[in-house]
């Protein structure tokens, strides 16, 4: 399981300089995070962690199943003045899942604009929250992770939709398709969030290279309404050009997004 001690030792021998804030269990490491943004928080990267969360979230309100076995991570960061909010969970996710496939050998996929996927099935998410102050900036942003590492019971029933990094390696060396291998959760959180907190961060054209929805057929829910459209490109902005049935072409800047049949 994270291990807090062995985490912070890690981030300190990297030279990451974050505060940690850890919990056994919590309702919402973003929730947290919050709450301390409205606190004295001065400035400066403070990371929330929890082995369990008994009410996580990703977009839209949904239930992000939380159990032991997965990384539960908010990162609070007072942006710059050079920090361009349309870009923080498109960027977060490209950066997540290079350091994913670089501990694990497995292929990671990006369904726009915030889920990582392999094989076809989920295996994290990504939920941007924050607030403007009286003259319009952002204040402050939390980046919201959730990442299903270890196998959990009963999770295909629980999440169909869903897997693990430990099902997803299991996989592919039964298959012998890739050399794979499953990192510890701790090496991995601490490469998580120093990756994260890094200055190089990754270009819009890195995005789109491992978007698994460019090119396909999707469907596309906005509130009540629902409509079908092709998938075409990720612009600068991170927003989703698609063509309608009609021809027109629009960027795409919030809504959700899935392929007609299983990416």
């Amino acid at each position: 399981m994270l291990c807090e001690n062995r985490i912070r030792e890690l981030l300190i021998a990297m030279g990451v300089p974050v505060r940690l804030v850890f919990y056994d269990s919590t309702d919402s490491t973003n929730n947290r995070a919050r709450e301390w943004a409205k606190g004295d928080y001065t400035g400066g990267c403070v990371a929330f962690l929890a082995r369990k969360q008994t009410a996580g979230r990703g977009r839209r309100g949904r239930t992000f199943l939380s159990e032991e076995g997965g990384i539960y991570l908010s990162l609070l960061v007072r942006p710059d003045k050079n920090t361009k909010t349309e870009r923080i969970t498109g960027e977060a996710a490209t950066t997540v899942l290079s350091v994913v496939e670089r501990l694990t050998g497995l292929s990671v996929g990006i369904k726009w604009v915030n889920d990582l996927y392999i094989n076809g099935k989920k295996c994290a998410g990504i939920l941007t929250e924050g607030e403007f102050d009286e003259n319009g900036n952002l204040a402050y942003f939390v980046l919201g992770l959730g990442i299903n590492v270890y196998k959990i019971n009963n999770f295909s029933s629980k999440m169909p939709i869903a897997t693990t990094l430990e099902d997803e390696v299991d996989r592919e060396k039964e298959a012998k398709n890739r050399e794979v291998r499953l990192p510890d959760i701790n090496r991995l959180c601490a490469e998580i969030i120093a990756s994260l907190l890094s200055t190089d961060t990754p270009s819009v054209s890195d995005y789109k290279k491992r978007c698994i929805l460019l090119g396909k057929r999707v469907l596309i829910k906005r509130g009540d309404s629902e409509f079908f459209a092709t998938a075409l490109d990720v612009c600068e902005d991170y927003s989703l050009l698609i063509r309608l049935d009609g021809g027109e072409e629009i960027a795409l800047g919030s809504g959700e997004v899935t392929t007609v049949f299983n990416p």
